[in-house]
Formats: structure tokens, C-alpha cells, sequence
């Protein structure tokens, strides 16, 4: 017989082996132990932003972590699941909120910025602001994007090896 890892359990062994109690979850996390208690015991489906939080405070994997809290729809799922590029694109969102085609600080961007700081250790800063050059490159057209895309590569190829940049 095989049994499937929950979202509760994988929450739940990641802080025990981060020596992490719940009490301090919560205040990682700002959500309330009680709120926590039920993810862990499998009382409650998790939202995506909830998840994102708990995946950041336990610099656990994001993706497996929305897997198994089974709160996207598969076809979410599947697209993070095959392309990892598309975590790093964040959708404005313009069902009446900041009009203008802003990105929302909500939601997908939440989770966007969160992916970017775990996966390569980026400050919250720094996420932010890639994230803000992302939502501008999906409104390039194929020509502007391929020209961009050119002039970086020419760009990184005049910049020696062991070159860091602030």
C-alpha cells in the first residue's frame, strides 16, 4: 500500500526538521496557530498565498508544496511542473483593481516574488524589481523581445568570468 505525503505532513516534517515550532511559524508566517495547526492536521485546503508564506518561512519547495495543497488547478500545476520560465511571469491583473494594467502585489505576483527569492537566493528587493522587468517583457512584441534578447547576450559575452555585479 502506498500513501501519498499531504500537504499537512510535508508542512509538519519540514519545521520539525527546521527546529521550528509552530508558535514560530505563526509569527513567520503572520498567520495564527490555529490556522497553521489545521494545514498541518489536514483540516483545511491551503490558498496559494497561504502556501507561499509557509514555503518561504520553511524554505521549503514551492512547487511540490502548491502540489500537495492541491489549491491551483492542475493545469497551473502542470505548466510550473513543465516549464520552470513561467514562474518567473507575473500577470497584471486588471478586474478592478489599479487599473492601468499595474501588476497586482497580490496573488501570482506574491508567489512569483517568493519563487525568485528561494530558488536563487535573491533579497526581497532585488525580486521585486526582476519581477517589475518580467511584466515588462511580456508586452514586448517577438521583434523587440529577440532584440533584447541579443543585446543581452552581447552584453554578458564582454563581461570576463569572474566579474560580479551589484
Amino acid at each position: 500500500m502506498v500513501t501519498r505525503t499531504t500537504f499537512g505532513d510535508y508542512v509538519h516534517n519540514l519545521r520539525r526538521a527546521r527546529k521550528m515550532s509552530l508558535h514560530a511559524l505563526a509569527d513567520a508566517t503572520k498567520l495564527s496557530y490555529t490556522h497553521l495547526s489545521r494545514l498541518e492536521n489536514n483540516s483545511i485546503v491551503p490558498k496559494a498565498e497561504t502556501v507561499s508564506k509557509v514555503a518561504s518561512a520553511l524554505d521549503g519547495d514551492l512547487k511540490l508544496m502548491l502540489e500537495l495543497a492541491d489549491c491551483l488547478p492542475k493545469e497551473i500545476l502542470d505548466r510550473m511542473m513543465t516549464r520552470p520560465q513561467a514562474a518567473s511571469v507575473s500577470l497584471p491583473r486588471s478586474a478592478g483593481r489599479g487599473g492601468g494594467g499595474e501588476p497586482s502585489k497580490t496573488g501570482t505576483h506574491s508567489v512569483v516574488t517568493t519563487a525568485l527569492k528561494q530558488e536563487h537566493h535573491l533579497t526581497e528587493e532585488r525580486a521585486e524589481t526582476i519581477g517589475k522587468v518580467v511584466d515588462l517583457l511580456v508586452h514586448l512584441d517577438d521583434q523587440q523581445l529577440n532584440a533584447l534578447a541579443l543585446t543581452i547576450r552581447a552584453f554578458s559575452a564582454e563581461q570576463p568570468d569572474d566579474a560580479t555585479s551589484a
